[in-house]
């Protein structure tokens, strides 16, 4: 079995997307805990992630993502991290690919992927037009496609 990876998602009202984030993270299939950081949402955020069986921590004061990672760091299991954001979701083989790279080279503490961009399905055909998204993937600093 493969070393256990900690996936630390922090939210803040994110019950649109975050069902699909986790399902994309359980259809990896690699071993991993998901903990949510619930960033005082007022939507129903908290009872999806609960219905999820993921752990969560509630935060009932506003500390931001930097703060949410921080907590759910300090409950993590995992020989292994991977930030998460709430809105996005892996791509098939995505987790063992960034995996089999981080541990094929013992000299490596952290292996990035690149990410591609999506129009959210709520946007407006309007909205679209006038937004610039890049059509092939590419790497940048993104905190949600690390693992360390």
């Amino acid at each position: 079995m493969n070393d256990l990876i900690s996936v630390i998602i922090t939210v803040q009202n994110g019950s649109r997307y975050i069902s699909q984030a986790i399902d994309g993270i359980r259809k990896q299939g690699m071993n991993t805990e998901i903990i949510v950081t619930d960033n005082c949402s007022t939507d129903n955020t908290v009872e999806i992630v609960e219905n999820l069986g993921c752990k969560i921590i509630k935060h009932e004061v506003d500390k931001g993502p930097v703060g949410g990672k921080n907590s759910a760091l300090k409950i993590a299991q995992g020989k292994y991290i991977l930030f998460h954001d709430h809105d996005d979701i892996m791509r098939e083989n995505a987790l063992k690919r960034l995996y089999d790279e981080l541990t094929a080279d013992k000299t490596l503490y952290a292996v990035e992927a690149k990410v591609q961009d999506f129009f959210s399905p709520e946007l407006t055909e309007e909205e679209k037009a006038t937004s610039q998204l890049r059509k092939e993937p590419y790497w940048g600093l993104f905190t949600g496609a690390i693992l360390m």
